[in-house]
């Protein structure tokens, strides 16, 4: 299995959609990318608690999350950025916005909340994790 043109196939669909919170935002797209990678969607418990930037914002506070790599360490092993592999995690900071976005070589992908997709350099991840 080549994770990485699954990867990259799944997100040439997604760019086709439009951002709705709680169904494409970069936290539900990185769980569907885990999902290709492991078999199981890892936010599966947070599907239907948010639908809005807001209601967002209160499950990151309900459940003392500061940015989305906290999100992502309440899921996964945090590693160093220059160990992540295909598939793995990555949390980028754009401004004073995180994202989260997954690995694909020494690339990082990343749905922005106007839609767009953003590749970044992996060295631009701020924390990364291992997605097994």
């Amino acid at each position: 299995m080549n994770v990485k043109r699954l990867i990259l196939a799944q997100y040439k669909q997604i760019a086709e959609t439009e951002f709705i919170w709680g169904k494409t935002d970069c936290l539900r797209i990185a769980c569907m990318m885990a999902e290709i990678k492991t078999g199981r969607d890892p936010g599966e418990q947070l599907i239907g608690t948010y639908d809005s930037e807001m209601s967002a914002k209160r499950v990151m506070v309900d459940n003392n999350w500061h940015d989305m790599g906290d999100v992502a360490a309440s899921m996964f092993e945090e590693i160093h950025p220059s160990q992540a592999q295909v598939g793995d995690w990555a949390m980028i900071l754009e401004g004073n916005i995180t994202g989260l976005g997954v690995v694909i070589g020494w690339q990082i992908v990343c749905r922005h909340e106007d839609g767009r997709f953003g590749f970044y350099s992996l060295n631009a991840a701020k924390r990364a994790f291992r997605v097994k």
